[in-house]
This record gives C-alpha cells, structure tokens and sequence, in this order.
C-alpha cells in the first residue's frame, strides 16, 4: 500500500508539472491575456514608400498588424503585414504617388488583439508636374460696357489662366474666350450686349492639367 501511495505521489506531482509547463512560455510571448497597444506611431516618406516605427509596450505579443487605409477612399482599415513580435518597424513600398495613406498598428496572440495605436497619415509627393490650384474669389463688375473680372491667384505652377463664359437662357456649355498669362489676376471682357446676362468661371492651367473652376459669377448688361 504504501509503494501504491508513493506512485501516486510522483503521477500527481508529474501532472502538475506537465500543466505548469504547458503553461509557460520561456520566450515570454503569446501568454495568457491580449497585448497592450503599441504607441508612438509615426511615418515617414522613404524610397517611395511609407517607413513606420512604433513602440512595443507588451512581451507577449506573437505578431503585429500594420493597417492601412487610402485617405478619401471607401472601405475600411486592411491589414497589409503582420511582423513577428519584437518588431518595431515596418516599410510599406512601393506607394502611389500623389496619394496619402493613413496607418494604425495592433499587437496581437492567441487570446487576441491589443487596442489599435495612434493614427498617422503618410503622404507620397507626386512625380513630376501636377496640376495648378483652383483660382477662387472671382468677381465681375460692370466697367466701359462690358465685365472687368478679377480673381485670387491660388497656385504659383500654372502657365495660363482660362475664362470662360456663358450666356445665361442661351444652349450650350461654358466657352473659353481668354487665356490670360501666368500671375495675371484681371480681364476685361468687351463689348457685351446690352440687355443680356453672364456667366463667368476662371480655371488655371499648366502642362499637367487644370485646375477645378473657380466660383461661379453673373454679370447683367444694361
């Protein structure tokens, strides 16, 4: 009886040393309970793409998820890279130039995933020329007959300026009437018919596009 009770003694002690091991984990990660978050995001423009650092402030994360979300585009986070624990930087390359990208990162093991860090936007400059800035602020007045009509310059990229015009109850689209140099802010439309109402929009232009119009004005001749 007593051999029987010692055996039992050492299966029970075996046992419980099996559970504790199965337990422990002697790398330190993917234990019991979810990561904490990963803080102090940042981004940076390198080589084209996106370089994230972050803070790891957990030990027992197994991996990371860098998310990745287009600014104006619909849809939600996708997750783009899941690092290995430890890791505190990751480059996302190559990118679309001229878009900005929005960015968050999770920690997360087997019993899930931490709260997501800060979010940071990460802009990719265009390559080569890009279209000039809408003129905005245009204003028409009556003067010697016909519509002087002034605006804001907002970009210091185009080569010409477009007016365009249209007389209002008459078919047809807006037509272009005058494309005034760069920097010019004024144009005299002239003469005009008297009795007759129109509209005005001013674009920017250079090599790579134009600009969006500028506000809509309306002018009435006497």
């Amino acid at each position: 009886m007593k051999n029987l009770l010692c055996l039992a003694s050492l299966a029970s002690l075996l046992a419980i040393a099996a559970v504790t091991s199965s337990c422990s984990d002697d790398s330190g990660h993917g234990g019991v309970g979810a990561p904490a978050a990963p803080t102090m995001l940042t981004g940076e423009v390198l080589s084209g793409g996106a370089h994230l650092t972050w803070k790891d402030n957990s030990d027992n994360e197994t991996n990371f998820m860098v998310m990745r979300k287009e600014m104006g585009a619909a849809g939600d986070y996708a997750v783009i890279a899941m690092p290995n624990f430890d890791t505190t930087a990751y480059h996302d390359a190559p990118l679309t130039a001229g878009k900005t990208y929005l960015y968050m990162v999770q920690a997360m093991n087997d019993s899930g995933h931490s709260d997501a860090s800060n979010e940071v936007s990460v802009s990719i400059p265009a390559s080569g020329p890009i279209a000039p800035a809408a003129p905005t602020m245009l204003t028409a007045q009556l003067l010697s007959g016909g519509a002087h009509l002034t605006w804001k310059d907002n970009s210091d990229n185009e080569t010409n300026f477009m007016v365009m015009r249209k007389e209002m109850g008459a078919a047809g689209d807006y037509a272009v009437i005058a494309m005034p140099p760069s920097n010019e802010t004024a144009h005299h439309d002239a003469p005009l018919t008297a009795g007759r109402t129109y509209l005005y929009m001013v674009q920017a232009m250079n090599d790579a596009g134009h600009s969006d119009p500028s506000n809509e004005v309306m002018i009435s001749i006497p």
